[in-house]
């Protein structure tokens, strides 16, 4: 919220002082003013773009421009149409904003030099966050969906069990339940002899790594022992 730029825009939405002002802004530090006036202020931008542009594509055009300035990005749109591309299209827009930094290129535009490489980058990041974001909430759609599925499908066999056990004689009803029970103690039991025999597993190949290492422990200090003596018999 405190953030604050070379170029002297303030705030979490980064609002230059006249944006904020006309926006009604009293302050820019304040996270809650400056969401509220940055979104505004892209959906001015996105109005004032030409209906040229498809609906889909001129909120790529819009963040340009509230990055770089309204000004700027229509320059960029003509430099796009004076190279024979479709300055409609953010794609051939896009690669035409770096052309603002050569002194070729933005002494033939109205705003002149303009950090268009920033901009590029700026919008380009977007895009990707945006992707990440729909791919994350897509895995979360796709988690939730499993979770569900899994629990239908144990309430099910829970269903499936129960109605078993109705159809049954009292007497069985009471002995089917036991069977269930100490099959699942069974279960239990196994993955427990399991886990512990992994667990010995472990243990097994630790000492075996350990006594393999004193091992070679002892041989060096033998050898050293060897020098030794050779040495104090010199």
């Amino acid at each position: 919220p405190l953030a604050k730029s070379p170029t002297g825009v303030r705030g979490m939405m980064m609002l230059t002082l006249d944006t904020a002002n006309d926006l009604g802004i009293k302050n820019r530090l304040d996270a809650r003013q400056s969401i509220k006036g940055g979104a505004k202020y892209l959906q001015q931008l996105i109005n004032r773009l030409p209906d040229s542009i498809a609906d889909n594509e001129k909120i790529w055009f819009a963040l340009a421009s509230y990055n770089i300035g309204y000004g700027h990005l229509i320059d960029a749109r003509r430099l796009t149409k004076i190279r024979n591309q479709d300055p409609n299209s953010w794609a051939d827009v896009k690669e035409n904003l770096p052309l603002l930094h050569q002194k070729k290129w933005y002494s033939k535009t109205r705003y002149g030099y303009a950090r268009g490489k920033e901009a590029q980058h700026y919008v380009n990041n977007i895009r990707q966050y945006l992707k990440t974001l729909n791919w994350f909430v897509k895995e979360q759609k796709k988690e939730a969906l499993r979770l569900k599925q899994l629990q239908e499908n144990k309430q099910r066999q829970e269903n499936k069990i129960k109605k078993e056990l109705l159809a049954l004689p009292l007497a069985d009803r009471t002995e089917k339940q036991a069977q269930t029970r100490i099959d699942e103690r069974k279960l239990a039991l196994q993955r427990a002899i399991n886990d512990t025999k992994k667990n010995n597993t472990t243990l097994t190949k630790s000492k075996k790594r350990t006594l393999l290492a004193s091992d070679k422990t002892l041989k060096v200090q033998e050898l050293l022992n060897k020098i030794d003596n050779e040495l104090q018999k010199t």
